[in-house]
């Protein structure tokens, strides 16, 4: 509200009048939209009723919401650990080879500092003295390329995958616990120690060993990723990625007698493993068992041969296969 003053012919008196405005002034008119604004706003209005429906149909998922889980999904954590029963396995697949490949540069005992774990990824970190080569690889390429062959032989060899346990006072008396143990032993609290043994191939031991699969044939398809030396550290690091297979509803063999030391001395320098008792397999001074003889004194050591040939004990499982495979009881020749 405003006050003004009029001004008259002199002798008079000011003459006051006030002078009441609106608070709101008028709105000015509206100004006629474009065409294309209209098609414009018809066009957000048409997505947003499609956008509404989309939401009704899915509980009220937006499409926002459904990339941001998808983008979860898909660089997000798998469910279950990270030490999957398939890794546990390549990890002693891999470094069987390595031990072969290099004829003893790494060994299978005392060499491993750490075993990583991520999934479907893992790494081995050895420590081991520097070789001839030089650069970032420590192995040649011709090794790297033998080893995968190597890697690959095994997988395709479906051996039987053992756990072994055994306490620190029989590792003691019956093996080199150089041989058996890595870089840290365990400590003197420790009651057992479990071991994967993968015959002829490897033994090492692991707390996640009654995890692993139970043949090579289920880890699936290993694909070596970096080999790199470090020479400060005199660390050679291994990494590789595992395809997994869906594992066989088979049960795990059972070991019928532990591992000779010969045989884990072999396998700590990536040799194979001759007998002790014979120039030839399945051949000792009591008894010749060979594709062409079968002769023993005092009947045939089974598990002689079983420990010579690398072959496995039938068991109730093998026959529950047979059987189920054929439709017909095993007969027992």
């Amino acid at each position: 509200m405003e006050t003004f003053a009029k001004t008259t012919q002199p002798g008079q008196q000011k003459q006051h009048f006030t002078h009441h405005m609106s608070e709101k002034q008028p709105a000015a008119p509206a100004k006629a939209l474009q065409p294309w604004q209209l098609a414009k706003l018809e066009k957000a209005r048409k997505k947003k009723e499609l956008q509404d429906k989309a939401n009704a149909k899915s509980g009220g998922e937006t499409k926002t919401d459904k990339k941001s889980k998808k983008k979860k999904d898909k660089g997000g954590k798998p469910p279950g650990p990270k030490e999957t029963p398939h890794m546990v396995a390549a990890m002693r697949v891999v470094k069987g080879a390595l031990v072969r490949v290099t004829n003893g540069r790494v060994t299978s005992g005392s060499s491993t500092k750490q075993y990583t774990y991520k999934y479907n990824k893992g790494a081995l970190c050895l420590s081991c003295a520097e070789s001839d080569a030089d650069g970032k690889n420590w192995l040649s390429d011709g090794e790297v390329k033998r080893l995968k062959e190597e890697i690959l032989f095994k997988t395709n060899d479906d051996a039987p995958i053992y756990v072994l346990e055994l306490t620190p006072e029989q590792v003691q008396a019956q093996y080199d616990p150089t041989m058996m143990y890595d870089v840290t032993a365990p400590d003197a609290t420790t009651a057992a120690v479990q071991f994967v043994y993968i015959p002829g191939w490897e033994m090492s031991p692991d707390p996640l060993a009654s995890t692993c699969v139970h043949y090579t044939g289920d880890i699936g398809r290993i694909t070596l990723g970096s080999v790199k030396y470090n020479k400060k550290k005199s660390e050679l690091n291994i990494s590789f990625s595992v395809e997994a297979n869906v594992p066989r509803d088979v049960a795990r063999k059972v070991l019928v007698a532990p591992p000779l030391v010969a045989e884990i001395e072999a396998i700590h320098r990536g040799q194979d493993y001759v007998a002790e008792d014979g120039a030839r397999a399945g051949v000792d001074n009591k008894q010749t068992i060979d594709p062409w003889t079968v002769d023993s004194e005092d009947g045939i050591d089974y598990d002689k041969l079983i420990r010579d040939f690398g072959s496995d004990a039938i068991d109730q499982a093998l026959l529950d296969r047979m059987e189920k495979a054929t439709g017909v009881k095993p007969h027992h020749w």
